[in-house]
């Protein structure tokens, strides 16, 4: 029911790519494009984390991939599945925020 809305997940990072989004193409409350990563277990008032959104959260993607060497990114934007747009010499494209 609606009571569950939000719920975290808390996911070990390995190394590899975890990969969260959605093709919706609408927004909704059933995936949000926000994610925490953090140092150790923070809590209220220490620790390290970092946190990452989007505002727009009708059809996203976000990756968050751990190197071999214990590097950290992040690529968050539009899902790339089933979207197109054609851009003529000069022409410019802004994405939502």
């Amino acid at each position: 029911g609606w009571a569950h809305e939000q719920q975290i997940t808390i996911r070990a990072l390995q190394q590899g790519t975890i990969a969260l989004g959605s093709k919706r193409g609408v927004s909704s409350h059933q995936m949000t494009p926000f994610c925490v990563l953090t140092s150790g277990s923070p809590q209220e008032e220490h620790g390290r984390c970092w946190g990452f959104s989007l505002l727009y959260s009708g059809n996203w993607l976000m990756e968050i991939e751990l190197s071999q060497t214990g590097c950290v990114r992040v690529n968050a934007g539009i899902n790339p599945s089933q979207f197109s747009w054609d851009l003529r010499p000069q022409d410019t494209f802004e994405s939502p925020e």
